[in-house]
């Protein structure tokens, strides 16, 4: 699951009617997770909204290995003392069934 970092607090500060946290206290360090998944949360997915992907039915194609390179040889990096840093990687997402992959409404009731 992937959600926005609003929501993924939402969820892990709701509480029950005798004020326990549903999903334990949210100080624990532990990872982020529902019913066993893990859950990601990144700003891009807007709030309101989750992405869920059932990694069986999907897999990472890479073209290219992730590659690092740093350079003090860019522009003035030399004199100002800094570095350049590039990092890339070329893949894709396979999906091999049509429900492998759901964008879902977190608002919508019913």
């Amino acid at each position: 699951m992937v959600m926005n970092p609003a929501d993924w607090f939402t969820v892990t500060s709701e509480r029950a009617t005798d004020g326990q946290y549903i999903l334990g206290t949210p100080r624990a360090s532990m990872p982020a997770s529902l019913w066993n998944r893990t859950v990601a949360t990144t700003p891009s997915i807007p709030a309101g909204r989750v992405l869920v992907m059932d990694t069986s039915q999907t897999a990472v194609l890479d073209r290219q290995q992730p590659v690092l390179m740093a350079s003090r040889l860019d522009g003035n990096n030399m004199t100002t003392n800094m570095i350049t840093i590039l990092a890339e990687m070329r893949a894709g997402l396979a999906v091999f069934s049509t429900g492998a992959v759901l964008s879902l409404d977190l608002t919508a009731s019913g």
